[in-house]
């Protein structure tokens, strides 16, 4: 949408990526819920679910500010952000990190089908593939907090759960749409 000179995306839910050069007549801003991310001419991704923004700059500069309660001006804080910097916005909150040049592709790997795990528990790998398929992975408290590390494609669902039933012992339970994983 284009309003006033300035360019906007609304992203409601989900997560995009943008190559876009600095127009300071007409900028480039991404609102996400709250955040509103304004363009200094860049690279960059933003994931927006649940109330949660993540921002990761690949190139170039991206402002975050975040939206107070008291209206669609009252920003709470104001962050630039640079290369392989990645923040979490959420209400209230804002935290930075820079990363890898490493990380910040592991991050991104989404765009080319993959996805990159290290050392994240399985309760946080199941909501990565479940962005992805249809059939979706539901993962009991007993077998939540097993952490991995791997590479897999979004749709190589049945190849990771191979994995993790043979390697790590997790039990598997298919039941119509959904695969459950369990200790027991």
């Amino acid at each position: 949408m284009i309003n006033d000179g300035e360019r906007q995306f609304l992203l409601d839910e989900g997560e995009a990526f943008f190559e876009i050069r600095h127009d300071p007549k007409h900028p480039f801003v991404v609102m996400a819920g709250r955040d509103r991310i304004t363009v200094l001419g860049t690279k960059f991704s933003v994931r927006h679910e649940g109330g949660r923004t993540q921002v990761t700059v690949v190139e170039g500069k991206v402002k975050l500010d975040q939206e107070g309660s008291s209206g669609r001006n009252a920003s709470v804080s104001s962050t630039t952000l640079v290369r392989n910097d990645s923040a979490v916005s959420q209400p209230g909150a804002v935290h930075v990190a820079t990363k890898t040049q490493e990380q910040t592709q592991q991050d991104l790997s989404w765009r080319e089908g993959r996805l990159d795990f290290d050392n994240m528990t399985l309760s946080e790998i199941a909501a990565e593939f479940n962005r992805y398929n249809q059939r979706q992975l539901v993962v009991h408290d007993d077998a939540s907090s097993l952490r991995l590390s791997g590479k897999f494609a979004t749709s190589n669902i049945d190849g990771f759960v191979r994995l993790i039933h043979e390697g790590f012992g997790v039990a598997v339970r298919a039941e119509d749409e959904q695969i459950h994983l369990s200790m027991k």
